[in-house]
Order: C-alpha cells, then sequence, then structure tokens
C-alpha cells in the first residue's frame, strides 16, 4: 500500500528532472511531450547547465504558455550532466523522480501510469522504450529485442534480469525512482563522469531496491541524433568502463551473498562487452583510424584501463568461457582485431539482417551456411 508521508492530496506523483545545456535546439519538444499529459499530477524542474545559448529563453517561452504544471528553471555553473541532475533531484518534492535529457519525449500517459504503479510505492518503476531518428523514423522497438516484462519482482531479480540475463534494461529516461528511496540510500549521480554515470545509478539502485515494477509498456522515445556524444570519437566516452568498475565494487561490497555474486558478472563480462563496443564506436568515427595512437590516448586518460580489460580476457580464457575470435586477437594486436572486427562490419553490409554476425564464431557460421547454399 502507499505510505501517507509520500502520496497525500498536498504532494505531488512525479518530479520531471531535465539537465540542459545549449540544449536550444531541442529542448521544446521535450517540454511540448509533457504539455500534452493526461494527468498533471507532475512537476517540471528544469535545470540549465551553464548553457551559452538561448535554451533558458526557449524554455521561459514555453513556460510561459501555461501547458506544463508547476513548471521551475534553476541555473547552475556549468559542471556536467550529473551535477545538474542531482541539483534538479534536491528541489524535486514529487513521490517519484524522473531524470530526462534535453531532447528525449515521453508517451502521453507517462504521468498517468507511474501515479497509478506508484500507488504500491515500488522503489523503481521501469518500462520500454524506443528508440528514433530526428525525423521520428523508428530505429529499434525496445519489446522487438526484448521479451516482455514480467511486472513485479525483488531489486535482486531485476539486477539479475539486467545484468545477468539481459533481459531487459534500463535507461535513464526509462526508470522513474521513489525520492525517498533515492534519499535513504543516499543515492546520486558520480559527479564528472560524462558517460555511463546513469547506468552506475541504476545498477546500485537496483541491489538496494526492495520492490521493482518492470511495466509492459513503450512509455519513453530515445532520439539519436548524428552529433550526440555517442557518435563522436571522443576518448572521454570510456568513462563509462570506469562507471562500470565503480558499479562492480559497489555490489561486491554488497552484504547479499547472490548480489556479490551477480558482481562476479561485471569483470569477465560486461566490462569486456563494453570496452570492445566503445572502443569499436569510436574508431568507426571520423575517418581511417590510427587504433594504436587512439588506444595511446585511452592509456593517457585512463592509466591501466586497457591492460585491465586483457586481464579480464584472460581469466575468461582460464575459465574457458567462450570468447570471441576478434577479441582473442585484441590480446595479440589491437590492430589484428581491428582488421577482425573491420572485415565483419564489411560483410555485415551484404547480408540479411538475420545471417549478420555478432561474433567472429559467428562469421565462420554464416560463412560455412554461404558456402553451403551457394555451392562456392
Amino acid at each position: 500500500m502507499s505510505d501517507p508521508a509520500e502520496l497525500t492530496p498536498l504532494r505531488i506523483s512525479l518530479s520531471v528532472v531535465i539537465p540542459v545545456h545549449n540544449m536550444a535546439a531541442h529542448v521544446r519538444t521535450t517540454l511540448a511531450s509533457l504539455a500534452t499529459q493526461t494527468s498533471n499530477d507532475f512537476e517540471v524542474i528544469v535545470v540549465d547547465d551553464g548553457s551559452t545559448d538561448s535554451t533558458a529563453t526557449v524554455v521561459r517561452q514555453v513556460f510561459a504558455k501555461g501547458e506544463i504544471p508547476r513548471p521551475r528553471l534553476a541555473h547552475t555553473p556549468h559542471r556536467g550532466v550529473s551535477a545538474a541532475r542531482n541539483a534538479g533531484a534536491e528541489l524535486a518534492a514529487g513521490a517519484y523522480v524522473l531524470f530526462l535529457d534535453g531532447d528525449d519525449r515521453v508517451a502521453p500517459d507517462l504521468v498517468s501510469i507511474v501515479t497509478q504503479t506508484g500507488g504500491d510505492s515500488p522503489d523503481l518503476i521501469c518500462w520500454g522504450w524506443d528508440t528514433v531518428d530526428p525525423a521520428g523514423t523508428i530505429l529499434r522497438r525496445y519489446f522487438d529485442a526484448h521479451p516482455p516484462h514480467p511486472g513485479r519482482v525483488s531489486g535482486l531479480t531485476a539486477l539479475r534480469h539486467r545484468v545477468v540475463d539481459r533481459t531487459i534494461r534500463t535507461w535513464t529516461a526509462s526508470v522513474a525512482y521513489r525520492r525517498l528511496f533515492l534519499l535513504n540510500h543516499g543515492l546520486r549521480f558520480v559527479e564528472g563522469s560524462t558517460c555511463g554515470e546513469d547506468m552506475e545509478f541504476a545498477y546500485k539502485a537496483l541491489a538496494r531496491a526492495r520492490q521493482v515494477d518492470l511495466l509492459d509498456r513503450t512509455l519513453s522515445i530515445y532520439v539519436k541524433r548524428p552529433d550526440s556524444a555517442s557518435s563522436r570519437r571522443d576518448v572521454r566516452r570510456f568513462d563509462s568502463i570506469e562507471a562500470l568498475e565503480r558499479s562492480y565494487h559497489d555490489l561486491a561490497g554488497n552484504p547479499d551473498a547472490e548480489i556479490r555474486a551477480i558482481a562476479r558478472n561485471f569483470p569477465l563480462n560486461r566490462y569486456i562487452r563494453n570496452y570492445f563496443h566503445t572502443l569499436d564506436s569510436c574508431l568507426r568515427q571520423g575517418g581511417t583510424p590510427d587504433v594504436r595512437g587512439f588506444l595511446a590516448q585511452v592509456e593517457a586518460q585512463y592509466p591501466g584501463l586497457t591492460n585491465r580489460v586483457a586481464e579480464s580476457l584472460r581469466g575468461r580464457l582460464r575459465k574457458r568461457l567462450h570468447t570471441p575470435m576478434d577479441q582473442r586477437l585484441f590480446l595479440v594486436s589491437p590492430v589484428l582485431w581491428w582488421h577482425c572486427r573491420n572485415a565483419r562490419h564489411i560483410i555485415d553490409r551484404f547480408l540479411p539482417a538475420s545471417w549478420r554476425t555478432t561474433s567472429a564464431r559467428s562469421l565462420i557460421r554464416t560463412a560455412a551456411r554461404l558456402r553451403r547454399d551457394t555451392a562456392w
């Protein structure tokens, strides 16, 4: 049942916190999706993180229309998205807090559904999201790639689904957190981290949650922009690996033995998967890559990171866990790893979606299938 101290007629159900930095071209659309909510039981807190464009002016113009209930605009010096989220959370008065970025969108019934679900005070409320391009064309539907959400589960079960089974995913704008839960556990975004801080926040929250509601609904939209941080060759994207390392140490120190067991998945799986995804993505931006030169930049910014990932790879090999051939090649030469990855991407361009490679082993299987089906 609901906690009277959290859900009273004088309190609001949801605080939507939106950090913005130079988002004048995008924030209007985000606010428009909040202006059309079927329930007005929420507040919107926009935190202007030291913008140098007309972001604040655009926000004031939208707020002046009176279509968004309880609007607030806060100003902070430019300290990054994590600091801005923390500042917004400190101002929040809702029973739940949802963090959006300045170009996200939400479904019209999001507030209504969070209000209804929050009546039983789960610590987290999670849902699916779709990915679109700036024109609104759907690039990926969440539930095309994931099974239906199971409903109400423990935090431990949700964490296992997220980390081990990978049957659910969480994203900044797909989770509403019970505000008193965050306060009681002192959960804040790690300031200074530019990538992966939302993932770390969610892992820590799931590890502490008593109850999590996994809704079988799509309530948020992620807009994949070509100028976003995830589309640049920026060495700071490896902040995500450090966020995983902090998550690992947090979970490994948990008094619950089952959570500590889940933590062991990080060095053997998540570090490696995230590292190679980030490295591959960075090297594909901005022309022909200098693999060794870029790795030297990574080493300068994150001393010892690549060696720690290599040791995690060796740990997989010692445990005789399946390790893709391209990752094995990385231990011999990063340049060989890159050539193998690049070959996969080139071949994928000419294959039907169902045949596209996901590992060096599947590349061999695909070649065998082509050989069999075409008799060459």
